[in-house]
């Protein structure tokens, strides 16, 4: 009984768990929704992207997409460094709370609040 129930839950976990899709494998259509490159079809799932210089390249998670829309908090990166280029927050897609960019040396160059001033 105890083996079948860590199964069950095992299945159960397995199920619920996001799809990830690389970057380099989506466009943002006209519609503002996200797909993968061939499909029109909005996804949901954890974006990552690979960084560095050296390789192998680091696989770093960016975001999620829910629905086609960017949902939560999303980091981009410079790829030559490695450092990070901005930190971003969205709710349905649209830009929302504090916002954060970085020059290549990670000096933050601007800030702005999206929740006080507008942003889009």
């Amino acid at each position: 009984m105890k083996n079948y129930l860590i199964i069950s839950l095992l299945f159960i976990s397995l199920g619920f768990s996001q799809k990830e899709y690389n970057v380099n494998d989506l466009i943002e259509m006209d519609n503002g929704l996200w797909t993968e490159k061939f499909n029109d079809e909005p996804i949901s799932g954890k974006v990552y992207g690979y960084f560095g210089e050296i390789k192998p390249l680091k696989k770093v998670y960016m975001g999620n997409l829910l629905n086609g829309k960017k949902e939560g908090r999303w980091k981009e990166y410079f790829h030559s460094n490695g450092r990070k280029k901005s930190d971003e927050n969205y709710k349905d897609g649209e830009r929302v709370g504090k916002w954060t960019w970085y020059n290549k040396i990670g000096i933050k160059i601007k800030f702005k609040d999206c929740d006080k001033e507008d942003c889009n």
